[in-house]
């Protein structure tokens, strides 16, 4: 299946980190890409597919939970494995699965994530 073909079942996903995370705040829900705020600076991200983006304040620190993915992250594509991969700000990066199944990956922001801090490039 192709990444752009994903489609995420949201509310199956949904029902599931809110299981796992009772204190899981849904930043975002699209067919692609779920963000769960789950405290200050930590979110749980299940997606098939990220918009690209970027950060002018924040670093962000990606780990796989579950499942297989690939950063792309300043043009060039990186698996994501349990390793953890830091994203400086002002650096335009994305992440998908590679696989029919979605990616789950923890993502740690410090500062903490802000909608006004968050650039995407369509």
């Amino acid at each position: 299946m192709k990444p752009e073909e994903f489609v995420l079942q949201v509310g199956n996903i949904t029902r599931e980190l809110r299981q796992a995370y009772t204190k899981a705040n849904l930043v975002r829900s699209s067919q692609t890409e779920i963000i769960a705020e789950i405290e200050p600076g930590k979110a749980i991200v299940v997606l098939g597919r990220s918009v690209p983006h970027f950060h002018l304040k924040t670093t962000e620190t990606y780990r796989l939970l579950k499942g297989h993915a690939m950063m792309i992250m300043g043009g060039v594509a990186e698996p994501v494995s349990g390793i953890s991969r830091s994203v400086p700000p002002r650096c335009i990066h994305s992440c998908l699965s590679v696989t029919d199944e979605p990616a789950w990956i923890e993502v740690i922001s410090d500062p903490p994530w802000d909608a006004e801090d968050h650039f995407e490039i369509q």
